[in-house]
């Protein structure tokens, strides 16, 4: 069979350099990042394929194709790798789609069948010698708190009068993909590497509300990630926790290995004064709205108040204030925050 070619980049959905992105789409940013890596994915697919599918596939030959096939105006709200793999001599494609919305989607096989097309499609215009298409077997990676009960086959979707199904069937697609629930694994029963089986936990643990769980932040597993994976880890557990600064310390304290904590420390730091940052901006646009600069000096206090874990004095209580109050609270505030951040 023909070797894949790669979308050319003109033609090709690409990679998000919103810089925001993080904040936005922050698990499926995880899961791309994270499940890009060769090792990481190879051992999550040698552990949740079907077996016989497994033996049969050579290992050695797995590579990520370097573009998605998803297209550009579903770019914005799914998250799939594409791989492609020798199996019994022939190529084909592993597809893996990370779905991170909370429900069940009964559309999923429907979804599959446009992105498959779209590959296919893709396969033709880059293989025009070919006279077959590669196989793609869909996974399904679902982030979900409660176990799928939709069927997981394309002909289901399909409205068939029951004495018609024998006449009709032949002539409609008929697929299923594998799916992999996380709401079906305890934290202690993921397979993998230490980065997959992070990964894996945490997406697990932010649907749940339960990152703060022992069996997540696992020293023995984190002390096995390479300083990036470790940052990329301490990183996403940051931005979708919603973590108070009290929380923050209490996960600081009660880490014992020097390199995790520094890494977290680091990282408490950086988010931490994002988080001042953007008050800043909204105490800006409010001072703004309101004709004042005690907009600006008000959304300060309040961003200093967050970090310290206080109740926010409400900003019609500050914004009444003189400027020389608001300035000499603002002094103590910037003051304290200081030191917190030092020790």
């Amino acid at each position: 069979m023909a070797e894949p070619t790669p979308i050319p980049d003109h033609e090709a959905p690409q990679e998000s350099q919103d810089p925001h992105e993080s904040i936005h789409q922050p698990h499926d940013k995880f899961f791309r990042t994270n499940y890009r890596n060769i090792a990481t994915v190879t051992e999550f697919f040698k552990n949740y394929l079907p077996p016989a599918l497994v033996e049969a596939i050579d290992w050695t030959t797995l590579k990520l194709v370097p573009s998605s096939f998803i297209s550009n105006e579903l770019k914005a709200s799914e998250s799939d790798l594409l791989y492609s793999v020798q199996f019994q001599g022939q190529e084909i494609f592993l597809y893996i789609l990370f779905e991170h919305q909370s429900v069940e989607d009964p559309w999923m096989p429907f979804r599959l069948l446009v992105y498959m097309v779209h590959a296919w499609g893709v396969f033709r215009k880059n293989n025009p010698e070919a006279t077959k298409l590669p196989a793609i077997f869909p996974v399904v990676l679902a982030q979900n708190d409660k176990n799928w009960t939709v069927s997981p086959r394309f002909i289901d979707l399909i409205d068939i009068p029951t004495n018609l199904l024998p006449v009709l069937k032949p002539y409609i697609p008929d697929f299923s993909y594998h799916l992999f629930e996380l709401s079906k694994h305890n934290y202690d029963d993921f397979l993998g590497t230490p980065l997959g089986i992070m990964v894996l936990r945490l997406l697990k643990a932010e649907r749940l509300k339960d990152l703060q769980n022992p069996k997540v932040l696992d020293e023995t597993l984190l002390l096995r990630l390479s300083p990036e994976e470790l940052f990329s880890v301490i990183h996403y557990i940051f931005h979708v926790g919603n973590l108070d600064t009290k929380t923050i310390e209490t996960i600081i304290q009660g880490i014992k290995a020097e390199s995790i904590r520094n890494t977290t420390m680091t990282l408490a730091q950086k988010y931490i004064q994002e988080g001042r940052q953007e008050g800043e901006e909204q105490g800006l646009l409010k001072g703004r709205q309101e004709g004042r600069q005690e907009g600006l000096l008000a959304g300060k206090i309040q961003v200093c108040q967050q970090i310290l874990g206080e109740m926010e004095t409400p900003m019609e209580e500050l914004t009444a204030l003189p400027q020389s109050e608001l300035e000499k609270r603002n002094q103590q505030y910037q003051a304290r925050v200081l030191q917190y951040i030092r020790h």
